[in-house]
């Protein structure tokens, strides 16, 4: 069977890139085994949904060509894939428990799915779509938002809000005119409202209808006009759902963390002294420490590009790493810079940049003449500071000079010590985009990813647990010498031990935020000697994952108490 035709009427718009479709399948959480595609359309996301042995999946798609066409291209799976209006459809008829919902919706009814979506929220803790960008912005954004606005609050009130990544208009056919995005809703603990539901949707509708008014004159029908509240003096925009409703979380008695790929540079292992009454060199006489993976260590792509000469220490860093993998492939990889308004380009034909930006590593010989005897290759453009950055959108991406076999390439983008990891498993051919690098008039830099890769989307060992499933928590606690108060000391750190977690790696190193007073001015001596210090390996351990609270992550957690629930929180 030919293609399907989209239709207009339909909002129809395929995608068609399958590096994408496999980061929003992976996007889904395990938190239901049902799973309903909304509209799957050609079968894009269908497709890795059925590989996919953690889920139930049902499609539904109103276009009977669609199911035509997917019943001839699937046809294993044809009691799978069903005709049928989701708005129209008794929701309760797909699943008799809890499912999830995915798929790339359509743009035109977007928001009347979600409302519907909303009248049955009892049964779907989680929703991950795309849409447009500029409904995934409004939808997520948060109060004093311009955006901000009635499906905000609606949707906010019951559920979590992430916008995941933005997808342009090049990967589907026909393209769109505007820019997609894909979010992820997890259902939140609030069951029911502390208010009549039907006056508060009324109130909601009313507020933002007139979002220039303040509360008080856009419901002035509504409410008593001796009504007193702070509240009321404030516009739509600026009041997020707990201006709404009270909302206090339950006392967990279980938790289980989402462990992502991302997160192995956060992997953390508790170290205990060897003799318990030894002296030690930290402030309050406790000798535990910790060390993350690597000890204070840095990621494979960043030790080799130490190695091989590069500058990890700059602002902005954008490394790139291949033929890392079973087999050479000999090709010749590039890494590539754009920089805002002047367009300088750093590559191999121009390494030094106006704004100190530099190619320090340029791989030009075959792997088999890299530089490390395992011939991994390298190639970093690093700029030291952000003095003479301008303003604007520094682009990323790597180019295929000389094509012999590519396996495809890791790369990373640091900026201000946050690394954002990328994985391209495919043949490198033509320009590959990897991420852009924003800097706003204030100084204040935003990665933007480009390449969805694969990094994220498979599962991974380590340290005897898998990632991109939950895992069991044994123990939450703080950095075990963080006891003191004062600001601006140290820097805390929350560790979430995980259930079965080992680390194998002997570790070499640990850490500590606070030493004796009169070893502090020798701080960075200790650290140094720290980092090399021997740490006995037992398999009685306490390991799993770290975050600092001054650098920007996140983690997904689901929680088990009075009620179950995910959340994601913010570090």
């Amino acid at each position: 069977m030919s293609i399907v035709r989209a239709k207009k009427h339909l909002g129809q718009h395929f995608l068609k890139d399958q590096n994408i479709a496999c980061k929003i399948t992976a996007s889904l959480l395990p938190v239901t085994k049902g799973v309903l595609e909304i509209g799957p359309g050609m079968g894009v996301l269908t497709r890795h949904l059925l590989k996919d042995t953690k889920f139930s999946v049902l499609a539904i798609d109103i276009d009977q060509e669609s199911i035509d066409y997917l019943h001839e291209e699937l046809p294993a799976h044809k009691e799978q894939i069903i005709y049928g209006d989701f708005l129209k459809s008794n929701i309760r008829n797909f699943y008799t428990e809890p499912f999830s919902i995915i798929g790339n919706l359509p743009y035109n009814i977007s928001s009347q799915i979600f409302f519907r979506i909303l009248e049955n929220r009892d049964l779907i803790p989680q929703v991950v779509c795309m849409i447009q960008k500029e409904v995934a912005e409004r939808i997520s954004a948060s109060h004093g938002n311009k955006t901000y606005g009635i499906l905000s609050v609606f949707l906010q009130t019951f559920y979590d809000i992430e916008y995941l990544f933005t997808v342009g208009e090049q990967v589907f056919d026909p393209p769109p005119k505007v820019k997609s995005a894909v979010i992820r809703l997890i259902r939140n603990k609030r069951e029911k409202l502390d208010c009549d539901e039907k006056l508060f949707f009324n109130i909601v509708k009313s507020g933002f209808n007139q979002r220039r008014k303040t509360l008080r004159n856009s419901l002035k029908s509504i409410i008593s006009p001796d009504f007193a509240s702070e509240t009321l003096s404030l516009r739509p925009e600026q009041l997020s759902v707990e201006d709404f409703i009270k909302n206090v979380l339950p006392v967990a008695k279980e938790l289980e963390v989402y462990l992502e790929n991302k997160h192995i540079q956060n992997m953390v292992s508790l170290i205990a002294p060897e003799v318990a009454d030894a002296k030690t060199m930290f402030k309050w006489n406790n000798g535990m420490s910790w060390a993350y993976t690597g000890n204070i260590t840095d990621s494979d792509i960043k030790e080799n590009v130490k190695a091989a000469g590069g500058s990890v220490t700059g602002i902005v860093r954008f490394s790139i790493q291949w033929n890392d993998k079973d087999g050479k492939d000999n090709s010749d990889l590039d890494a590539h810079c754009i920089e805002p308004k002047r367009g300088e380009h750093i590559y191999f034909g121009h390494k030094k940049a106006r704004s100190g930006g530099e190619l320090d590593i340029d791989i030009t010989q075959s792997v088999d003449q890299c530089w490390n005897s395992n011939g991994v290759a390298v190639e970093n453009i690093t700029f030291p500071s952000k003095e003479r950055m301008i303003p604007g959108t520094y682009k990323f991406f790597v180019n295929q000079f000389a094509y012999r076999g590519s396996q495809g390439f890791k790369a990373e983008i640091e900026v201000n010590g946050e690394i954002h990891s990328y994985e391209y498993n495919a043949p490198v051919r033509g320009n590959v985009d990897v991420a852009e690098v924003i800097l706003d008039q204030s100084g204040n830099f935003k990665v933007v990813d480009k390449l969805p890769g694969n990094c994220a989307t498979i599962s991974k060992d380590v340290w005897g647990i898998k990632t991109l499933q939950f895992t069991p928590v044994s123990v939450v606690c703080y950095s075990p010498n963080y006891w003191d108060e004062q600001k601006g000391i140290g820097h805390q750190h929350l560790f979430f031990m995980l259930k079965d977690c080992i680390n194998p790696e002997e570790p070499n190193g640990y850490y500590n935020e606070f030493l004796k007073p009169e070893l502090e001015q020798h701080r960075r001596v200790f650290e140094a000697l720290g980092a090399k210090a021997h740490v006995k390996d037992v398999d009685d351990q306490l390991s799993g994952v770290g975050f600092s609270l001054t650098k920007r992550n996140d983690l997904i957690i689901k929680v088990k108490g009075a009620t179950e629930r995910v959340l994601k929180v913010k570090f």
